[in-house]
């Protein structure tokens, strides 16, 4: 299965985001800071069944993650390790902590023996990449959720810089990280709108937090980061279960 998991941030990169999408021709996608009618709109255009979960509300209209996939999805699931508010906030960038849901959306894709169990999700922010008490509370909740998915493939913009946060390390004693560890940066601050402050981009030019996480059932291989189309890289991989692997 080749899959595509990106930070989109809104419809700022949608004249990239598309054409790169139609050029790559994954077989499913995990997108971050998606809109609902986006959402639909790309899964019209790129012929691929999707399912989406509302994270925020940016001027009235709902934004969130998505997966799509050509393949049918069935015993689709969405499991909320922290809500901000009983209903859904005007997202609030000088207080994301309460107006923003954090969710895991999960999906089985496949057709036949090949199925895969596909998680996404869109973590925490801080301020600084460091980890702080509601990281904390969070990671311990999404690691409670996630027991009920024992083999998993994790997607996510999970705002946990390798090499910089602790909870980095939390998170690989449960699953591989299947980037290669020879990226330093998922960010792309030619497009990021921290890009033109010097101090911050030459600190986030260290910022690894895009992630395809997998359980031991699952095996990586030409995994791989792609510039240029949003605030962050695309990481595009061939994903498949090992006892189907050729070695």
């Amino acid at each position: 299965m080749k899959l595509v998991s990106m930070n989109i941030e809104g419809k700022k990169h949608l004249a990239r985001v598309i054409p790169f999408l139609r050029r790559e021709k994954p077989d499913a996608v995990c997108l971050h800071e998606v809109f609902q009618k986006d959402a639909a709109n790309i899964g019209k255009i790129l012929g691929m069944r999707r399912f989406f979960v509302a994270m925020t509300l940016v001027r009235g209209e709902k934004r969130g993650i998505a997966i799509f996939s050509h393949f049918p999805m069935k015993k689709k699931g969405i499991v909320y390790y922290y809500k901000a508010a009983r209903t859904l906030q005007e997202h609030n960038l000088n207080n994301k902590r309460a107006t923003i849901h954090q969710a895991l959306l999960a999906v089985e894709v496949g057709a036949g023996d090949k199925k895969f169990i596909l998680g996404n999700t869109h973590f925490t922010w801080t301020p600084n990449g460091m980890s702080d008490d509601n990281q904390r509370k969070d990671i311990k909740e999404l690691f409670r959720v996630l027991k009920k998915f024992p083999e998993i493939i994790l997607c996510g913009d999970f705002n946990i810089p390798r090499g910089v946060n602790d909870l980095y390390g939390e998170i690989t004693k449960r699953y591989r990280d299947a980037v290669p560890k020879s990226y330093v940066s998922s960010l792309n601050m030619r497009l990021h709108r921290m890009g033109k402050n010097k101090k911050e981009s030459r600190r986030m030019k260290k910022f690894m937090v895009d992630y395809i996480f997998l359980s031991k059932e699952y095996r990586a291989t030409s995994v791989r980061l792609a510039s240029g189309i949003s605030d962050h890289k695309a990481v595009i991989g061939f994903i498949d279960k090992k006892k189907d692997c050729v070695v």
